[in-house]
């Protein structure tokens, strides 16, 4: 489960700490509100009104909005640019308490718009209120899951603080955060190191635990539960240490996240006990959802240790706490828990319901996470265009800059040339550097107009294919979605009979149980490669040290059933070898040219298929050879075309795609495929592959 950003909570206070700061911060505003009195200058009160708005931020008040509103009339009235960005300011944190971040957006908007028109725009208040405006816009927008928009304020704001020369560890955090929010774990553990020192240098105990926390939240993300726990505890030790309060929302998300890296990580006992501890305090905050993942896991570890069937019943209170709070991703895992737990009692009726109502749910997410996702996807597009023309604007405006000095130094020359003689020679020297400078700007602009006419069309290329990317994605989720649910229907049904009739099956019978397990493993493999191609435009290669031979074996026992069917004898030579390449991509390359040669076999003689592997001194050479009906030498090149075909549906089923696939996934390896004739019957394709291909990132260690 993952719970909301720790320091976001700084917008929700709890009740006993609005309370304490009452009670000191009341006499400051009953001071303020008498100096009020005492006035009639309207620029005094501005200032009054803000300050008292500026107070009560810190008790979370329902009356800020109220004085808030009165600073920005009084700052609007007398033009006080300070006191309307402060306001609008106050004003946009009262809705994002509402959970309107729309409106927020919009007021922090109007404060940055305020600041860019005030004079002069270099004071330091108005600077440090501009940070301010930028970091509230950016949450504003995270919690929308605008995530690249969110960073581009952050950016903004901690180079403010930087040139201001103050330090803003919340903003680290923000952006380390934002960063394991798309997956980018390196830079997300990055921003999470620079907070760090910041944070201890500030002796800030609330900031230093959660960054111990999101540390471990982000090696959570990558499956690293042993350094997960690491961090976790460095952060309760803190809450002990600095006796802060255990009954808190941050607490209690620790508790939970130590006991979910646990359970993965087989620590069963000492789960069960951080998912109680956890659980107290959810419920004495009045978070009964968040509660409920608690009983949830709790149950299912101590069914796992008894197969008491009345945890049965707990997880069923479970799921209604689930629906109440309408939790999809709660709902999935409690039904996915009841189908393992009906299943181990040999309940397989109410297990196959368990198990159809999951994948249910899961289609539901899943289309929820690709909405999400391609939404991103359009976001971080625009935001890298947008720093695209920014940065050619501000290069525009530098050049005219120099243009400007250029012209101030010939005014100065032509003012001294009455009493200095050689002013002349200066003044000729200005001159041709002003003409230079001006031939130089004219060049850039219209290499600017030639740049910004070629962004225009790449803007238009990349809406494209973001489109046909799109499209894509869809298709493959559809064609997946459909081929997964009858796919999942007989995982389930032969799952149960195997469950129920293995034991005394004779040996022949227990074959058959294995060869449809190994097929519906195959089949799901062959669906999440579907996926993977669907997601390599906007993936990179990922280079890995891959056992041919293995590999080649795989691709063999995945069409098991066609090369058994055609009778086809497949024989392979050389293929020991081990070599950089894309595995998933390598394999589908092979699996389309073997079930290519299958299919397209002579009615007059069974399928031989050759697989051969030679190197050189750049690249590897394969060549798959068939003795089936052959191509037509005038259709060698076009059948690498998209959505080739050149046989009747009715006769030879498919698509037209695969070969232009192989060629893709052969051209991003640096190699080529073409077809020869085989003296005698069918043709021989031979691709080849790099022997430079440098192993990615994650796989050179």
């Amino acid at each position: 489960m993952n719970f909301f950003y720790l320091t976001f909570g700084v917008f929700f206070l709890s009740p006993g700490i609005v309370f304490s700061s009452s009670i000191t911060i009341q006499p400051k505003v009953d001071s303020l509100l008498k100096i009020m009195a005492s006035t009639s200058d309207d620029r005094t009160k501005a200032e009054l009104y803000v300050e008292i708005a500026s107070v009560l931020r810190k008790t979370g008040s329902d009356s800020i909005e109220y004085y808030a509103e009165l600073g920005y009339d009084y700052s609007t009235k007398v033009d006080y640019s300070y006191g309307i960005a402060s306001s609008l300011i106050h004003i946009g944190r009262v809705f994002v308490r509402k959970h309107d971040f729309k409106a927020a957006d919009s007021l922090f908007s109007a404060g940055l718009l305020v600041i860019k028109n005030a004079e002069p725009t270099s004071d330091f208040k108005l600077l440090e209120i501009k940070a301010e405006i930028l970091e509230y816009k950016g949450w504003a927008k995270l919690s929308q899951k605008e995530y690249y928009e969110a960073l581009d304020c952050f950016y903004k704001a901690l180079k403010i603080y930087t040139d201001i020369g103050e330090e803003s560890c919340s903003l680290l955090l923000d952006v380390g955060y934002i960063h394991n929010a798309v997956e980018d774990y390196d830079l997300a553990e990055e921003y999470y190191n620079l907070a760090l020192p910041c944070v201890i240098k500030k002796k800030d105990i609330n900031n230093q635990i959660t960054v111990y926390s999101n540390k471990g939240d982000n090696y959570a993300g990558q499956g690293h539960h042993d350094k997960a726990l690491i961090e976790f505890f460095k952060s309760i030790e803190l809450i002990k240490k600095h006796e802060k309060p255990e009954i808190s929302s941050i607490s209690a998300t620790i508790l939970y996240n130590i006991g979910f890296s646990q359970m993965e990580f087989g620590e069963s006992k000492k789960a069960l006990e951080n998912f109680s501890k956890a659980e107290d305090v959810y419920i004495k905050l009045g978070n009964i959802n968040y509660a409920a993942y608690c009983q949830l896991y709790n149950s299912k570890i101590r069914f796992s240790l008894s197969e008491d069937r009345s945890l049965l019943k707990k997880m069923k209170k479970v799921y209604k706490i689930a629906e109440n709070y309408n939790d999809l991703k709660l709902k999935y895992l409690t039904s996915s828990t009841l189908a393992e737990s009906y299943t181990a009692l040999r309940l397989y009726k109410s297990a196959n319901d368990q198990i159809n109502l999951s994948n249910q749910l899961k289609d539901s997410i899943d289309k929820k996470d690709l909405r999400l996702k391609l939404r991103s996807l359009d976001l971080k597009s625009k935001f890298e265009i947008k720093q695209k023309i920014e940065k050619d604007r501000k290069e525009q405006e530098l050049l005219e800059t120099k243009l400007g000095y250029q012209n101030k130094l010939i005014y100065l020359l032509l003012g001294s040339i009455c009493f200095i003689s050689i002013g002349s020679f200066f003044l000729f020297r200005a001159y041709r550097q002003n003409k230079q400078v001006k031939e130089k700007l004219l060049i850039n602009n219209e290499v600017l107009k030639r740049t910004e006419e070629r962004l225009y069309e790449s803007n238009e290329d990349m809406k494209k294919y973001i489109k046909l990317n799109k499209e894509l994605e869809q298709f493959a989720y559809i064609a997946s979605h459909d081929i997964k649910a009858p796919l999942r229907t007989i995982q389930g049904f032969s799952s149960i009979l195997k469950k129920k009739f293995y034991d005394v099956a004779e040996e022949r019978e227990r074959m058959f149980f294995d060869y449809i397990e190994k097929g519906v493993k195959s089949l799901n493999l062959l669906i999440n490669d579907l996926l993977e191609y669907s997601k390599s435009d906007t993936k990179a290669l990922n280079i890995e040290r891959v056992d041919f031979g293995e590999l080649l074996d795989d691709v063999l026992l995945n069409l098991n059933f066609s090369i058994t069917q055609a009778q086809a004898k497949i024989q392979h030579s050389n293929c020991d070898i081990t070599l950089n390449a894309d595995k998933i991509k390598i394999k589908q390359i092979l699996q389309n040219l073997v079930s290519n040669a299958i299919k397209f076999r002579a009615a007059d003689r069974k399928p031989l298929i050759n697989i051969d592997l030679v190197e050189d001194e750049s690249h590897y050479n394969i060549s798959v050879k068939d003795n089936g009906i052959g191509i037509d030498e005038k259709y060698y090149d076009e059948v690498f075309e998209k959505f080739a075909r050149l046989n009747t549906q009715d006769k030879y089923e498919g698509t037209g795609l695969g070969l232009s696939i192989c060629s893709k996934y052969i051209k991003e390896h640096n190699g080529n495929i073409s077809i020869i004739r085989n003296h005698d019957h069918g043709v021989a394709f031979i691709f080849t592959l790099s022997k430079n291909m440098p192993l990615t990132k994650d796989n050179a260690d």
